[in-house]
């Protein structure tokens, strides 16, 4: 039991420092020792889901790299590090997290794919990345059968419906080029 608790209080320092965005603390406190960088909540969720749900990009970025966080971690509600990056529209954490796994295994791996959440959210800018790294973007659906376009219209999001029509446009690429598109990780991603 006593061991329980240290790993509970270990988690609950390192969850303070991402959520004052601390990173040079949970950095120090990461070099020390990351046993702890893949506890839970009651929620499922680790700190890496906590740091992309906060978009605290520094935080994930010494998650991913010092930690060795796992970026495939799914929280209880079905939700990956993507998904709550796209939620909260956190374009540094989601070009971060697209350098360690592609966006077809986090959209495959979520009850909610990525782009259905920016685009629920009206978040453009992710909208248009997520709608680059997939061959037919209007094909996405949640498990609930619900499309981005569905969210971007009952939302709202006049911008991202008309990005969204975009990329209904067929494309001239190949069976080939499309399957690439959508299994090629993001570019690394690179602080400017």
């Amino acid at each position: 039991m006593d061991n329980n608790n240290n790993v509970v209080g270990a988690f609950e320092l390192l969850q303070g420092f991402i959520q004052k965005g601390d990173a040079s603390s949970l950095k120090k406190e990461l070099l020390k020792s990351t046993s702890d960088v893949e506890y839970r909540d009651d929620n499922g969720n680790t700190l890496l889901l906590i740091a992309a749900y906060l978009g605290k990009s520094d935080c994930v970025d010494i998650l991913l790299e010092i930690g060795q966080a796992n970026f495939e971690a799914i929280n209880v509600f079905g939700q990956n590090a993507l998904t709550l990056a796209s939620y909260v529209g956190c374009i540094d954490c989601i070009k971060m997290l697209l350098t360690k796994w592609s966006y077809k295994n986090y959209t495959e791996s979520t009850l909610l794919p990525p782009l259905c959440v920016a685009a629920m959210r009206g978040h453009l800018e992710i909208v248009d990345l997520f709608c680059q790294l997939t061959p037919s973007p209007n094909d996405i659906k949640s498990v609930h059968g619900v499309t981005p376009m569905d969210l971007a219209k009952k939302n709202g999001h006049i911008e991202v419906v008309q990005r969204l029509l975009e990329a209904a446009k067929p494309m001239e690429r190949s069976g080939k080029e499309k399957e690439k598109c959508f299994t090629t990780r993001y570019k690394p991603y690179s602080k400017k």
